[in-house]
C-alpha cells in the first residue's frame, strides 16, 4: 500500500509541475509544498482511522470478555 501511495504522490507532483506554465515560485518549492500537504493529509487520515480502529477493537475485546465472564459465571 505504501508503494501505491508513493506512486500517487509522485504522479500528483508531476501533474502539478506540468500544469504550471508561469510559476510564481520555483517548481522545486511547489513540489515540496505538494509533498508536505499530501503527507499531512495522510497523517491526519491515519490518526483518525487508527483511533477509530482502536475504539472498535477495545469494544470487541470488552464484549468478548463480558461474554466469557457471563458464560463461566452462569455455570457456578
Amino acid at each position: 500500500m505504501s508503494v501505491s501511495v508513493l506512486v500517487w504522490q509522485l504522479g500528483l507532483i508531476f501533474v502539478i509541475n506540468k500544469s504550471v506554465t508561469q510559476p510564481l515560485i520555483s517548481r522545486v518549492y511547489l513540489a515540496l509544498i505538494a509533498v508536505l500537504v499530501v503527507s499531512l493529509l495522510f497523517y491526519f487520515m491515519d490518526k483518525i482511522i487508527l483511533q477509530d480502529l482502536q475504539t472498535a477493537l477495545l469494544s470487541h475485546v470488552t464484549d468478548f470478555a463480558n461474554q466469557i465472564g457471563n458464560l463461566f459465571g452462569s455455570q457456578y
